[in-house]
């Protein structure tokens, strides 16, 4: 029998009532994880923890 893993989805986390200097610090946290991007909007950050498909995709495209 084989067994297989489901794939990783993309995911996202929001976040209200944010300042720019705390989204700098979580930006901070975040400097060395690959496969996370931050995003600030009038303090809303939107953490967005993309696919391995994602990333591919993304590669191919850009490559």
């Amino acid at each position: 029998m084989t067994q297989t893993l489901d794939k990783f989805t993309d995911q996202r986390f929001t976040h209200l009532g944010i300042n720019w200097q705390e989204f700098r610090f979580i930006q901070e946290g975040f400097k060395n994880s690959p496969g996370i991007r931050l995003f600030y909007y009038k303090g809303e950050v939107e953490i967005w923890a993309v696919s391995q498909d994602h990333e591919l995709f993304s590669r191919t495209i850009a490559g």
